[in-house]
């Protein structure tokens, strides 16, 4: 698990312990939310002088007047129009309402000692009825001058759940999604200050999400609570619907265990093996990180949960519990562990001063008993050629013996009881046990045997073949706008790609006509991979994340097919682009492709019938094309041309049915980035051909709007926060019909059919 670091200075804790019940259930966080409140309001750390201080508890009921600010800034913060926000009850606390029409301004300025890149930390209890779309609690500073929104929103920019935006572009979204609604919330932010200061975001003490950036701010502006401000056009931006009850601002960034102690949390936090986790080993070092600074710690271990009320502080002088002082950081090993066991363990603190004592969450781990792993072909994996002749794995670390099961009956290979094949402990690969059909699953599973400790049963894994070939009936995926690089979308984009790996074989909807998705040739990828390809400080770093999961031919990424991508507008500058520099790379070795432009960014390829272009960002011919944004950056370089040139030489007069795939849509969501002019060049280059449809991404919505005639389908957003992973499309085109419909981790989406007509000389 990931936790700081630091040399220790080693410290014998005391060995006298009064005896305590432990704390039971979910742990410390969890109780702390479940009863709503803290025992006391947030409390600064000693010596720390609070330069904004918010308690509604002070407030009478009813409307708003003013908020006094307690703090050394002083002033108060005042409606900023007629509609002021109330003070009332909310679940159990006096809190200030905002019903998403009303905005509290600071009658002082942002002084230098919060603008700038000064570190700070910023602390609210929050109750959300309901998580928006856009919501921003607090803002320093107005746009459009530089500014800091701190968020409680579902998403920014439809692509990852916002904790954070500062004006211009710094943004940290929530692990794991935003709070959940209907309950108070204790939200903290710690910014070290400085052009690449760590920052950090706290739900109810525990830690929900990190960026290291330049945070910015004008001084001279004032602050907002209950929604953003634009002072230039005096109006609010992404007004809260909800209730803060208290906020503090201190002038440095507080530690995990300073923002934990100010909601009246003291027990020790981030175990080390993490709660719930399986090791892979023969002993473990415990680690913990101290809640209470200078407390004394005991640890307590038991091979049952029940057995940690009466066990004994562990004490062995080879080894001690040792802890950090500066960082609080605690361990205690390496300590000998058995194979197949789970562990219970907790830590208890003494505060020296107070005699105060702590009793720590129970946290529990597993000691695994080392299972084969990485299974080629990859678990779930589809479209794995019939003539598969070898399976492959690595062994299990203790294994004296393994045994191979193996068959088309996944519940039937799960509980087998006698093996396919018996193996040595070092086998690494074996031939399957029967021929392999097209479009068929098989599941299989190694079982190890670790001499006289606990065997491993072994994961059952599944992969299905490729549906055998049928000429003139095509199907192909499309993933777009993946934005690495913003918030969780790593995550959410292998979430998505690993969903287009097991695809293939599932059973398509009734009201879509039945029937199964076959096996893709490829993905197609209109654009967006990364959210700032244009950004040397980490755009080549985000696009190794990119190919990490997309690859280039099934072979090399997380994903199992071939990928043909391209620009958009997030992908590019007028002076650096990651994404175009390295498009240009692989097109030189891209398989499959019938003929790429001069300048090597354009691309066609034939799919049978079909004759396919990638325009890239947008069919258009330079920077004239490009309307409302900058001219420079949205280049098309030469994308027209390229599209006119191979129409004419893989087309021409032959009415083949043509695809043509383009970051920008023609009409819809988001279609207004490139000119009305430029949209009548391309149909004048494409309305004598059977172009059947056009694809595009951008709009990171799904829809299926008409263009002069020609279906254009807009096709979604490979990162989702609502869905835990991302729409992407499934296309099928046979002779006759060319079907699209949407998917996603929670279900099938919107769908369309459109007829085609392939002439004679084209049909099977």
């Amino acid at each position: 698990m990931s936790r700081e670091k630091n040399p220790p200075s080693p410290h014998l804790s005391s060995a006298s312990w009064s005896r305590r019940s432990f704390l039971q259930g979910t742990g410390v966080v969890a109780a702390v939310t479940a009863a709503g409140l803290p025992r006391h309001g947030l409390a600064a750390p000693v010596g720390d002088k609070r330069l904004v201080a918010l308690d509604a508890a002070g407030l009478a009921e009813g409307a708003v007047a003013q908020w006094p600010n307690a703090g050394s800034l002083g002033g108060a913060f005042a409606p900023a129009g007629a509609n002021p926000p109330r003070v009332e009850m909310v679940a159990g606390r006096k809190a200030v309402v905002f019903d998403g029409k009303n905005l509290l301004k600071s009658d002082f300025p942002l002084p230098p000692t919060l603008a700038g890149r000064s570190p700070f930390t910023m602390m609210l209890w929050v109750f959300m009825p309901a998580v928006q779309n856009r919501a921003v609690m607090v803002s320093l500073g107005s746009r459009p001058k530089v500014s800091a929104e701190f968020n409680y929103h579902r998403s920014s920019h439809g692509h990852g759940n916002a904790a954070f935006e500062g004006f211009g572009g710094r943004r940290a979204g929530f692990h794991g999604g935003s709070p959940p609604a209907g309950q108070w919330h204790h939200i903290a932010y710690t910014y070290a200050g400085g052009e690449r200061g760590a920052f950090h975001v706290y739900v109810n003490g525990e830690h929900a999400a990190a960026a290291a950036f330049g945070l910015h701010t004008d001084a001279g502006e004032p602050l907002t609570i209950g929604g953003g401000y634009d002072g230039r056009k005096n109006e609010m931006i992404s007004p809260l619907a909800g209730a803060i009850a208290e906020l503090q601002i201190i002038g440095r960034p507080l530690s995990k265990v300073e923002v934990r102690n100010a909601i009246g949390i003291h027990q020790p936090f981030g175990p080390g093996p993490s709660h719930g986790e399986t090791i892979l080993a023969r002993e473990v070092t415990l680690e913990w990180f101290r809640g209470r600074a200078g407390a004394e710690c005991a640890l307590f271990v038991a091979t049952e949960e029940s057995a940690l009320a009466t066990a004994k502080p562990f004490a062995n002088p080879a080894h001690p519990i040792v802890i950090d002082e500066a960082t609080g950081h605690g361990r205690c090993g390496p300590l000998p562990v058995v194979i197949g066991r789970t562990y219970f363990w907790r830590v208890d603190q003494r505060d020296p001063a107070g005699g105060a004592v702590d009793t720590g969450p129970v946290w529990k781990f597993t000691v695994s008993t080392g299972p084969a792993s990485s299974p080629q072909p990859r678990d779930q994996l589809t479209g794995i050629s019939p003539s598969l002749d070898r399976l492959e794995w690595q062994p299990g670390p203790y294994a004296t013996a393994q045994a191979l099961f193996f068959g088309t009956d996944e519940e039937a290979v799960r509980n087998a009881t006698e093996p396919t094949s018996v193996l040595a402990a070092d086998a690494v690969s074996t031939k399957p046990p029967l021929a392999l059909e097209p479009g068929r699953s098989y599941f299989w599973r190694i079982a190890t045997t670790n001499g006289t400790d606990a065997g491993d049963p072994g994961s059952v894994w599944r992969f299905r073949t490729a549906d055998a070939p049928v000429k003139n009936d095509i199907t192909f995926f499309i993933a777009t706008d993946q934005h690495y690089g913003h918030g969780v979308n790593y995550e959410l984009n292998r979430n998505t790609v690993d969903l287009m790996n097991r695809a293939a074989g599932m059973a398509l909807p009734a009201g879509f006509g039945g029937g199964i998705v076959r096996t893709p040739l490829a993905v197609v990828d209109p654009g967006d991979l990364l959210d700032k390809g244009y950004d040397p400080s980490n755009a080549a770093e985000k696009w190794a994340e990119w190919v990490e999961h997309y690859g280039l031919d099934g072979t090399d990424g997380v994903l199992g097919f071939p990928v043909l991508e391209g620009v958009g507008n997030h992908d590019s500058s007028a002076t650096f682009s990651i994404p175009r520099q390295e498009i240009r790379k692989r097109n030189k070795i891209r398989k499959g492709i019938t003929e790429v432009s001069a300048d090597g960014l354009h691309y066609s390829w034939d799919w049978d019938h079909l004759h396919c272009i990638n325009t890239n960002l947008f069919p258009g011919d330079g920077p004239d094309d490009v309307m409302n944004v900058s001219p420079a950056n949205h280049n098309p370089e030469g994308a027209l041309q390229f599209l006119k040139d191979s129409l004419a030489k893989h087309v021409g007069t032959s009415g083949r049915p043509v695809i043509v795939f383009t970051h920008y849509g023609l009409v819809g969501g988001m279609a207004d980035w490139w000119t009305p002019e430029a949209k009548e060049r391309f149909h004048e280059a494409i309305k004598d051909y059977n172009v059947i449809c056009i694809f595009n991404g951008h709009s990171h919505g799904v829809d299926f709007p008409m263009w002069k005639g020609v279906q254009t389908i807009h096709c979604g957003a490979a990162a989702r926060p609502d869905s835990g992973g991302g729409d992407f499309m499934v296309i099928r085109v046979t002779e006759t019909e060319l079907s699209a419909i949407s998917l996603r981790p929670d279900g099938w989406g919107n769908h369309r059919k459109v007829a085609i007509n392939t002439p004679a000389a084209f049909r099977a």
